[in-house]
C-alpha cells in the first residue's frame, strides 16, 4: 500500500518520535509557558492580584515558589506562577527583586495589594524584609503572616514547653529510629499483618512539617498492640544493643501518663491537622481564617470539660 500512497508510507516510515529527554523538555516547556501566559492574561483582567512565596530548596539550588491570588469573575482563584532561582543571594533586597524581575519578564505590572510569608525575618521584617520592599513600590500591598505558619509555630512553641509533650514526642522519636532499620521495620509490617492492623508506617519528627507529629500519634495509637508485642518479643531474644533501646521505649510507652498524653495530643493535633488544611485551600478569605480561629478556641474551650475527659478516658480503656 505504501507504493501506492505517500501520506501511507511516511506515515509508517517511524524516522521520527519525539521521545528524546530534550524533546520531552521542550515539549513540558511550552506547556508551562501557555500556562503561565493563561495566568498572566487573567491577572491582566483582574487589574490587581496578591502574592504568596516560600522557600523550596533542591538539591542543586535555593529557589522561590511564587503563587499568586485573584478573582477570575466572582470567583477566587489560587495559582502556582513557577520557582525563582535564588541560588546567589538570598538578603531582603535580593529576593525582592527575584520577585520583580520575574514579573516584569512575564509582563506583569498590575498593581499587588496584599502578600503572604513565613514569619522569618527576612521576609516579614517591618522595615528591612522583603514584605517591606514590596510595599515601597506597591504601597497597597498589606503583609498577612502565613497562618499556617502560625499554628506551627503555635504547635512546635506548645511541643517546647510542655514536659509531657517533650516526653511523648522524643518516645515517637525512638520509636522512628529503631523500627527504621530494615530488620525490625520487615517485623513490624509482619506483626502488623498477623494482628490484622492496617499497614502503617512511622515517620521521622520534623520541626517544618509539624503535621507529621499528628500522623506520628495516631500510627502509635492504631499500632499500639504491635508495638507492644513486637518489642516484648525482641527483648526476650535479641543478643545486641537494640535490647536496651527496646527496654527502654517499653518503658516509656506502657507508663499511664504517656498512654494518656498519646491520646491528649493526638485529639488536639487532629483539630489542629484540620485547621491548617483548611488555611491552606484555595477558597480560604480572611474572614473565612477569623471564624475557623474562633470556632477551634471554642471547641478546646470545650473540651476541658469532665464530660470530654470521661469519654477520653473510656476510650483510653
Amino acid at each position: 500500500m505504501s507504493n501506492f500512497n505517500e501520506d501511507f508510507a511516511t506515515k509508517f516510515q517511524c524516522k521520527t518520535n519525539y521521545t528524546s529527554w530534550s524533546i520531552q523538555n521542550q515539549l513540558i516547556d511550552i506547556c508551562a509557558k501557555n500556562i503561565v501566559d493563561q495566568i498572566v492574561t487573567e491577572i491582566k483582567e483582574c487589574g490587581i492580584f496578591s502574592v504568596m512565596c516560600d522557600e523550596a530548596r533542591c538539591f542543586r539550588q535555593e529557589q522561590l515558589s511564587l503563587c499568586v491570588r485573584y478573582t477570575n469573575g466572582l470567583d477566587v482563584v489560587e495559582r502556582f506562577l513557577g520557582f525563582i532561582d535564588v541560588s546567589m543571594k538570598q538578603d531582603a533586597n535580593a529576593l525582592a527583586s527575584a520577585m520583580t524581575n520575574f514579573f516584569q519578564q512575564n509582563g506583569i505590572s498590575q498593581s499587588i495589594v496584599a502578600q503572604s510569608y513565613d514569619g522569618a525575618s527576612i521576609m516579614s521584617g517591618q522595615f528591612n524584609g522583603v514584605q517591606q520592599k514590596i510595599k515601597t513600590q506597591h504601597p497597597e500591598a498589606i503583609y498577612i503572616h502565613c497562618m499556617a505558619h502560625k499554628v506551627n509555630l503555635l504547635i512546635m512553641d506548645m511541643c517546647k514547653v510542655v514536659k509531657d509533650t517533650r516526653i511523648v514526642f522524643n518516645c515517637l522519636e525512638s520509636l522512628y529510629v529503631y523500627f527504621s532499620h530494615p530488620t525490625n521495620n520487615t517485623k513490624f509490617c509482619e506483626m502488623q499483618k498477623k494482628l490484622g492492623i492496617k499497614e502503617t508506617s512511622l515517620t521521622r519528627i520534623s520541626d517544618t512539617r509539624w503535621n507529621c507529629r499528628f500522623k506520628n500519634c495516631r500510627a502509635v495509637k492504631q499500632n499500639y498492640q504491635a508495638i507492644i508485642q513486637l518489642l516484648n518479643s525482641e527483648v526476650d531474644i535479641a543478643m545486641n544493643r537494640d535490647v536496651s533501646q527496646a527496654i527502654g521505649i517499653l518503658a516509656t510507652i506502657k507508663s499511664t501518663r504517656f498512654i494518656i498524653n498519646l491520646f491528649i495530643l493526638e485529639e488536639v493535633l487532629q483539630l489542629a491537622n484540620m485547621l491548617s488544611t483548611k488555611f491552606q485551600q484555595k477558597s480560604v478569605t480572611l474572614g473565612k481564617t477569623v471564624n475557623l480561629i474562633e470556632g477551634m478556641i471554642d471547641t478546646f474551650e470545650q473540651n476541658r470539660s469532665n464530660k470530654i475527659w470521661t469519654e477520653l478516658w473510656i476510650n483510653i480503656n
